[in-house]
């Protein structure tokens, strides 16, 4: 049936391009084009083509133009069951021919959805350019193709404010966290697990004069009460290291199996246990532990930000195509008015039209470069935080070896 339609309207043949754009591959669920833009155009202007390709029985002169491209918008999904985002990236497709001796013109568009057949035809029962009684000769007919183009470029350039607003507050959600932790206090309760490991890794007499085992165990509570998932078992493994340290070094005896347990038991006493989570009182401690920073911090949020990036990565790529087409469609019309073959009568009584169509054309590409470079900015602050999150996401070393 699309075969026979378009023989018909002898709808020209480079528009497949746009029409397979909107499968798939066979078998697998898979687009067969990414987001790619065309547009083609032919012109049958030529002494000989009004005798070529003239079929007066469905009052056809030969002569006329034919374009056709595709471009891609965002607009509100359907259904938001499942998704991330309540938007969906779409294409349209277009084709159109113009007759310029009797201005009769023929319009194909492809689109999963009614959203632009009905803005067409509000357009055509409204009052202006796109009024019947206009389209009866070639200049109205001409002015009407201009006024439903934009149409088409006016749904391409909306919404993507709202798209990026949606994307910029989802990654404020994670990075405002991660800008607002308390890394200050991480730092210092680290600055007191070195110097106690410095006092550990002292002098051979020192160490053994001391009691190690008192050290050991100290540095080990205070370790062991951080709950922290990036650093618990990097400061386990650390503790037993020192104690295989020791134990290479001066033998079980220096770990405590001393024959002098009243040393060790003084000594002990000089060193005061870790501050209990539970106050003398018997109230519970509500001081966050600074820590608890990075349990908020998962893979997932790190791949969220990925996944964030690459749909404004996306959004610019569609932008940026989009833009080029509306671009392409503006010169072809103009190199069309000042053709010297073009009629005269169709020359000067579209001037005033095809100027409305290049102004409002280039406010929507002026529109998308703003946003093009919103995106520029937006992915700067995502790239600095994913850097961020996978700073705190890091072991944290200790400044004196182990080992």
């Amino acid at each position: 049936m699309l075969s026979f339609a378009f023989t018909f309207h002898q709808v020209m043949a480079q528009f497949l391009d746009v029409v397979l754009h909107f499968g798939t591959f066979p078998g697998l669920n898979v687009p067969t084009s990414f987001h790619h833009c065309v547009f083609r155009h032919e012109r049958f202007f030529a002494p000989n083509d009004a005798s070529r390709f003239c079929i007066p029985q469905l009052g056809r002169s030969g002569m006329e133009i034919k374009h056709c491209y595709n471009l891609w918008a965002v607009e509100k999904s359907d259904s938001t069951h499942g998704k991330r985002a309540p938007w969906e990236i779409r294409q349209a497709g277009l084709y159109h021919s113009l007759d310029v001796s009797n201005g009769k013109a023929t319009w194909v568009h492809i689109k999963a959805n009614k959203e632009l057949e009905n803005r067409i035809t509000e357009a055509y029962r409204s009052p202006g350019f796109l009024e019947a009684d206009n389209l009866q000769t070639p200049q109205g007919s001409f002015s009407a193709t201009l006024m439903t183009h934009l149409i088409v470029f006016e749904w391409c350039g909306e919404n993507w404010r709202q798209y990026l607003n949606h994307w910029e507050c989802e990654s404020e959600k994670i990075l405002t966290t991660i800008k607002n932790a308390p890394i200050h206090k991480v730092e210092k309760m680290l600055v007191d697990v070195n110097s106690n490991i410095n006092d550990i890794m002292g002098s051979p007499a020192q160490q053994l004069s001391n009691a190690p085992t008192a050290h050991i165990g100290t540095i080990s509570s205070r370790l062991t009460s951080w709950k922290s998932p990036t650093s618990a078992t990097f400061m386990s493994k650390s503790s037993t290291l020192l104690q295989s340290s020791f134990v290479e070094k001066y033998g079980k005896r220096g770990l405590g199996e001393s024959s002098q347990p009243a040393a060790s038991k003084s000594t002990e006493q000089n060193f005061s246990p870790p501050q209990s989570p539970i106050t003398t009182n018997g109230q519970t401690n509500q001081e966050k532990d600074p820590f608890q920073i990075f349990d908020e911090f998962k893979y997932k949020d790190l791949q969220h930000l990925h996944y964030i990036s690459s749909k404004l990565h996306e959004a610019d790529m569609i932008m940026k195509l989009d833009a080029d087409i509306l671009l392409a469609v503006v010169e072809y019309f103009k190199n069309f008015v000042n053709d010297s073959r073009t009629p005269l009568s169709l020359k000067s009584d579209s001037q005033e039209a095809l100027l409305r169509f290049v102004q409002r054309t280039d406010s929507i590409v002026r529109d998308f470069e703003a946003e093009r470079r919103r995106i520029s900015t937006l992915i700067t602050l995502l790239n600095d935080g994913k850097a961020l999150v996978s700073t705190h996401n890091r072991p944290i070393p200790l400044s004196h070896p182990l080992v």
